[in-house]
């Protein structure tokens, strides 16, 4: 009697569990099958992408395609570089394939830079080409396949700083610890300062119209 309860539970249970599976099944059947219906419908309702955009400095992207020359940096693909290995020859042959590896990744966009005679530079350490062209040619680069990316190439002005009026005079105010510590106040007290020396030095740093010298200088007033 026994082992019948338990096979009857045993195929209760068997039972219950094709259920489940068969539930976990349609479900799935009916998700692949709504997403395959809306799949068109959301492909209508998406914008195109456009891989291009993704591959621009926002910088050139927001450029109007106009005939302004603009500078800029062409990233190439970087497949097939490999680190570089250790010791002297190890890192020649990694300079070597970079070169390599440079001049193959950037052969058909130097030919059309050259077609086109825009002015362009390569470097090869750095994978990339320095080009000056018109806007109107930015998005067709980087739409190429063997370009990875652009970045904007701008001129780049410093601000150089304008000297400011100070208050105080140009005087001595104290004198240097170091004159100090080899007792010079105490030499010149006793009425040695240097009465017929001359001091000569090789160095152009020398502040030559300090207060502390411009008197004893024997280049100033023709003395």
């Amino acid at each position: 009697m026994s082992s019948s309860y338990s096979e009857i539970a045993t195929q209760e249970h068997a039972l219950k569990r094709s259920r489940r599976q068969g539930g976990a099944w349609l479900r799935s059947a009916m998700s692949v099958g709504i997403g395959m219906l809306c799949a068109p419908v959301f492909a209508a309702i998406s914008p195109p992408v456009q891989p291009s955009i993704a591959r621009l400095d926002p910088a050139l992207a927001a450029l109007p395609a106009d005939e302004r020359l603009v500078e800029m940096l062409i990233a190439l693909p970087t497949e097939g570089t490999q680190p570089a290995q250790e010791g002297v020859f190890g890192k020649v042959a990694w300079l070597d394939a970079k070169r390599a590896a440079f001049e193959t990744a950037g052969s058909d966009v130097v030919a059309w830079l050259e077609r086109a005679r825009y002015s362009h530079r390569g470097y090869w350490i750095a994978n990339a080409i320095w080009a000056r062209v018109p806007a109107r040619e930015i998005e067709i680069l980087a739409a190429r396949a063997d370009v990875r990316f652009l970045a904007g190439d701008p001129i780049v002005r410093g601000i150089v700083p304008q000297p400011v009026e100070g208050t105080a005079p140009k005087a001595i105010n104290a004198i240097e610890w170091g004159v100090t510590r080899i007792r010079a106040p105490e030499v010149w007290d006793a009425g040695v300062l240097g009465q017929g020396a001359v001091v000569a030095g090789a160095d152009t740093g020398y502040e030559w119209d300090h207060p502390a010298l411009r008197d004893q200088y024997r280049g100033w007033n023709a003395q």
